[in-house]
């Protein structure tokens, strides 16, 4: 599971006497948060250059009709 459902992917080992347990390494955790960090960024960036590009005209017209029909 650590190796597909992570990317990038946590590479893991089973300790030596309790093979219900699993060791990752810090390595790859921090790899693995700062590129979520990254791509959450990047998301963040591209939002907000999408907001940039409405007219605040537009913009209201969208809130209003967010706030009237949600659905």
């Amino acid at each position: 599971m650590m190796m597909e459902e992570f990317f990038p992917p946590l590479s893991t080992t089973t300790m030596v006497g309790n093979t219900g347990a699993i060791l990752v390494e810090k390595s790859d955790v921090v790899k693995w948060l700062e590129y979520n960090k990254e791509k959450k960024e990047e998301h963040i960036r591209n939002v907000g250059a999408v907001l940039m590009n409405l007219s605040s005209r537009a913009l209201s017209r969208s809130i209003v009709k967010a706030i009237l029909d949600p659905s």
